[in-house]
């Protein structure tokens, strides 16, 4: 269990209240169990160059930028109810280099949508299988199919519970 899921397990068995800094990263185990236990305003800090900086790393980390289909997660992320800030809070969660990685797969996995008329936030199992069969036809490497497949099911997952890696049926 990383270190942040130990602190939250802490404070909650001691019925503590706490101030915690915390990356947003939405794909951590413990994530969802900080936004349940969030009591008061949530503050994000401003992006400054130099406010954090990793131990592992001389540059800070880079700015999150929003391309791909992410402006589109990000408002429909809105149109649902989701306050504007939260919605800030789990786009600023994914790191540049996986914005640029998923986000081409996210603008053809919306272009197919749009064509096919499908739900691109609530498709079925067999129509995300059609897709990605699409490409394997157009001739795309085993590699950029799984990552189109990881970008599908984190798009798809922001708006309800599926699971493409793991559906059995």
């Amino acid at each position: 269990m990383s270190l942040l899921g130990k602190v939250l397990q802490k404070v909650t068995e001691d019925q503590a209240e706490a101030i915690l800094v915390a990356p947003i990263f939405t794909t951590q185990p413990w994530f969802p169990r900080l936004l349940q236990m969030i009591c008061s305003q949530s503050y994000i800090l401003p992006r400054m160059e130099n406010l954090l900086t990793s131990p592992r790393k001389k540059k800070p980390s880079s700015s999150v930028h929003e391309n791909g289909g992410f402006q589109d997660i990000r408002e429909h992320l809105i149109r649902s109810g989701l306050p504007e800030e939260s919605a800030k809070i789990i786009m600023a969660s994914w790191r540049r280099s996986t914005q640029d990685q998923y986000g081409s797969h996210i603008k053809k996995w919306l272009r197919f949508c749009g064509q096919e008329q499908i739900n691109s936030i609530k498709p079925s199992m067999n129509q995300v299988i059609l897709f990605l069969t699409k490409l394997h036809t157009e001739k795309y490497s085993y590699r950029t199919i799984s990552a189109a497949k990881s970008a599908i099911s984190t798009y798809i997952s922001l708006f309800h519970d599926m699971d493409i890696g793991s559906d059995r049926k």
